[in-house]
């Protein structure tokens, strides 16, 4: 997607991301069979806009500006992934992981589901992670083999 795009470890992403104060899921897709792209694009509060329409008193809103960065994260091949609206997200405190808005988790619901309903994913994928994105209205959960490649511009 992107010409000027350079590639990141899981871990400069992380660390990029720990910078960021939002992001929005721009576009979702499987470019081959069991392969996912996720574009996320970086969102920051506009801190110039009043907050008179605002249905929350003194709220700013949170948009897309020309210095936020755009990311591109992509598994060559997942076992499962789910896309939940961020409303419904249950915040669950047993699950653990490291990061915030792009996180590994190292345990969690979403993995223990996986691990039961899918009786061959340890033989198809072994060594897999839970990959967490944290978008403004969505959550996308990823259970993958490998580290997801990286790009931003």
């Amino acid at each position: 997607m992107f010409s000027d795009r350079i590639e990141m470890s899981a871990q400069q992403l992380i660390d990029a991301v720990r910078s960021a104060e939002f992001f929005d899921l721009v576009e979702i897709t499987e470019p081959e069979p069991n392969a996912l792209r996720l574009v996320l694009a970086e969102m920051s509060v506009d801190d110039k806009a009043g907050g008179e329409s605002s249905p929350v008193p003194r709220a700013l809103p949170v948009r897309r500006g020309s210095r936020d960065r755009i990311f591109e994260v992509s598994w060559e091949r997942y076992a499962a992934y789910t896309v939940l609206n961020e409303s419904y997200d249950s915040g669950n405190g047993e699950d653990v992981f490291e990061g915030n808005l792009f996180r590994i988790y190292s345990k969690s619901r979403y993995l223990q589901f996986v691990e039961e309903e899918i009786e061959n994913v340890v033989f198809l994928a072994p060594g897999y992670k839970h990959w967490g994105v944290v978008c403004v209205n969505h959550i996308v959960h990823v259970i993958a083999a490998a580290e997801p490649r990286i790009f931003h511009r």
